[in-house]
């Protein structure tokens, strides 16, 4: 497979840094930790071609990054080093600035998973080897990262699940030996850290599941007495942890689909006659929103999400097929949007996702069953964007910087990395990693600020791959005049502007000449002067400023910058 062509990265911190001082910081870190080498990227940093950014499990082996979230400005996630096994990592978008951020289980796999930012931290779930599976937190460095509570002490595992942030509380549910798997609450303390309710009596499991969060509240489908029916909390035992109602007595109603809609929550969930339906709940008894298809044969709604006063969902009436509904929580107000697949066949709307004041989806008609959908919510604003020659159908939708990114196939190109703008003409392959018809996987997993992270495969494996859509340029003075006596007192100064459409680039911006660099400069509100700390001799020197790039806009250089020394 032929490898993409190398491009020389661009001067950046990290790489300035070097040296003799770099030789010593290394010596320590490598008496204090486990450092793992990764290759870095074929590419300058934040450069605006999609590029991976480092090949954590060197060679063809697959690092597979599975989740990812956004920490300040860089994100965590989980990766296969090879060496290390799998563990937590972080990234600011270039391979120098790109680490295993500790090695929970030295020697082992610690399985990072559950990743989920609250404020400045990362909470997640780990299996260290010594505290079975518990829940960690970290502020993204060696030092701040550490087992928060150990909840089933010793080698059993607690085995933390379903993460939910409200406020700086995260929320989740556990197994102790005492209380079976129930909801839990956590500030990131060991004290901070306990039970919030024993829904299940004794060591009986709550059978917790879908928990969502809902304003300064959870709700949540638990088996208390009665069967699994919609629970509410609000972080407090007793009165504050109760059941919203049985709406299935005879059995079950397993509640699922928790979306807010203003102040109501709407869910889907089976009544006694065996049909799931949607319903709503203000904090009291749930009402049925509407039975889309009556009888006990069910119509099986699995996706719901809002988009301003509505939600949208998909249903089966029995008449049209499997296609996209529309509800503003009332019965009246609750219709099919539009009957994509025509008669009884079934379109399979799936991925809902709201992007530009619409909802975005995958769906099939009887011709192509691999397309991009959009809908306002009528009939006659529902279109087909772009149509897909191979499967399966657009999926794995993330809004990143303005644009729709998402996994999408093609004959000729394999499964890669699609955008779309929300037109046809504006829906094309981002990147194609894996060129002609092999697979890349191309998925989105997360955007800070104007940059994309997503995963793909090329020649070194499924790896952390990194796009900042936002084009900078960088700007200088193009003649600079200077005595001998500045040069030689290293006082010549060159003034520097970097612009990009609609943000203001930060970052580092880099005086050279050929290789050697003679000075740097942070930028303030996109401005820098660089002091020229090299001795210049008498003479015109031709020299070119570069922009190191962000994640909020991409690498970027001027045109040469003469420096007239008289």
């Amino acid at each position: 497979m032929r490898r993409p062509p190398v491009r020389r990265p661009l001067p950046t911190p990290a790489r300035l840094a070097r040296g003799a001082a770099g030789a010593l910081v290394l010596g320590l870190a490598a008496s204090a930790l486990c450092v793992v080498a990764v290759a870095p990227a074929r590419a300058a940093d934040f450069d605006p071609v999609p590029h991976r950014v480092v090949d954590a499990n060197p060679g063809a082996a697959d690092s597979r990054p599975t989740e990812v979230v956004t920490l300040g400005s860089r994100v965590i996630y989980n990766a296969e080093s090879g060496t290390a096994g799998v563990e937590l990592w972080s990234s600011d978008g270039t391979g120098r600035g790109t680490r295993m951020v500790k090695d929970l289980r030295p020697g082992g796999n610690s399985y990072p998973y559950h990743l989920l930012t609250v404020g400045a931290r990362v909470f997640f779930t780990a299996d260290d080897g010594i505290h079975g599976r518990e829940l960690w937190v970290t502020d993204g460095s060696a030092a701040g990262t550490r087992l928060v509570r150990d909840i089933s002490s010793g080698t059993a595992s607690g085995e933390p699940d379903q993460l939910v942030a409200v406020g700086g509380t995260v929320y989740f549910t556990a197994t102790d030996p005492f209380n079976g798997r129930e909801l839990w609450r956590s500030d990131g303390t060991v004290a901070g850290t306990s039970l919030v309710s024993d829904i299940g009596p004794g060591s009986d499991d709550a059978g917790i599941q879908a928990l969502t969060r809902w304003g300064t509240s959870l709700v949540f489908s638990a088996d208390g007495a009665g069967g699994a029916e919609p629970w509410v909390s609000n972080g407090n035992p007793g009165p504050g942890t109760q059941k919203l109602g049985d709406i299935n007595p005879a059995g079950s109603s397993v509640p699922r689909n928790f979306t807010v809609l203003g102040s109501r929550i709407l869910f889907t969930a089976q009544s006694s006659d065996g049909n799931r339906e949607l319903w709503r709940s203000d904090g009291t008894l749930p009402v049925l929103v509407k039975e889309t298809l009556p009888g006990a044969t069910g119509n099986g709604q699995q996706e719901l999400v809002a988009l301003g006063d509505q939600v949208f969902f998909n249903a089966d009436d029995g008449a049209n097929g499997d296609e996209l509904w529309a509800t503003d929580g009332t019965t009246a107000g609750t219709h099919m949007v539009a009957d994509i697949r025509s008669g009884a066949g079934d379109s399979d709307p799936g991925f809902l996702t709201v992007y530009r004041g619409s909802v975005y989806f995958s769906a099939s008609t009887a011709q192509n069953a691999h397309q991009l959908w959009a809908t306002g919510g009528t009939a006659a604003t529902t279109r087909l964007v772009k149509e897909h020659d191979a499967g399966p159908g657009p999926d794995r939708m993330l809004v990143v910087a303005g644009t729709l990114f998402y996994s999408g196939a093609s004959s000729a190109l394999g499964r890669e990395l699609w955008q779309t703008d929300g037109t046809t003409a504006g829906t094309r392959i981002t990147k194609d990693a894996s060129p002609g018809p092999t697979d890349g996987y191309g998925q989105p997993v997360a955007g800070v600020s104007r940059t994309l992270f997503f995963s793909a495969r090329d020649a070194a494996g499924i790896e952390l791959w990194a796009y900042t859509t936002l084009r900078s340029t960088t700007g200088a003075k193009r003649k600079v005049v200077a005595t001998r006596r500045a040069a030689a007192k290293r006082r010549i100064r060159v003034p520097v502007v970097v612009r990009a459409t609609g943000a203001v680039p930060s970052g580092v911006v880099v005086l050279r000449k050929g290789s050697r660099v003679l000075g740097t400069a942070t930028l303030r509100g996109g401005k820098a002067t660089i002091r020229i700390t090299k001795r210049l001799r008498k003479g015109t020197h031709r020299l070119r400023v570069h922009y190191a790039g962000s994640v909020h806009a991409s690498t970027s250089r001027s045109k040469v910058v003469r420096v007239v020394v008289r």
